[in-house]
C-alpha cells in the first residue's frame, strides 16, 4: 500500500492546486511509489495521475462524471 491511496479526498480546485503543474505530478509520484525514478511511458504524467485520481474518488461504485 502506498501513501498516495490514502490521501484524503481533495476536491478538483484542491487536486489542481497540489497536483497542476508537470513538476508537481512527477515529484509526487516519484515520492511515493518510485524513488528511483519512473519507467518510460508514451502518456504524460498529468495524464496518469488524473486518470489515477478520478478512479479513485469514485464512491461505492459511483461513476465519475467527464
Amino acid at each position: 500500500m502506498n501513501a498516495m491511496q490514502f490521501q484524503k479526498w481533495l476536491s478538483m480546485v484542491e487536486f489542481q492546486e497540489r497536483y497542476g503543474h508537470e513538476g508537481q505530478y512527477e515529484q509526487a509520484v516519484i515520492e511515493s511509489r518510485w524513488p528511483e525514478g519512473f519507467e518510460a511511458t508514451k502518456l504524460e504524467l498529468p495524464r496518469w495521475l488524473l486518470a489515477t485520481h478520478l478512479l479513485t474518488q469514485a464512491k461505492n461504485g459511483d461513476q465519475v462524471a467527464g
